[in-house]
């Protein structure tokens, strides 16, 4: 991941980086460009899944499994089958 200057638009370096939550991390940055010179902190954070991991979508499959009837399981069943 590269992560540019606000200022100037140029490469950063990461000084050093606090997690702030389990899906927010703070990074702070020095511009790699001698003429701009800017420290910067930036927030980077969990947006949302593209794909669910696979124990997260076994578990949510069984939920919703068992909040079916007996009848709307089998109908499930055979439309999966």
């Amino acid at each position: 991941m590269k992560i540019l200057c606000p200022a100037c638009e140029s490469p950063m370096h990461i000084i050093r980086s606090k997690q702030i939550s389990q899906e927010v991390r703070e990074f702070v940055g020095d511009c790699k460009n001698i003429d701009c010179g800017s420290r910067a902190a930036m927030l980077l954070s969990f947006s949302h899944y593209i794909r669910l991991p696979e124990t997260n979508q076994k578990n949510l499959l069984i939920e919703l499994l068992s909040n079916l009837s007996d009848e709307e399981k089998s109908k499930v069943l055979s439309a999966v089958s």
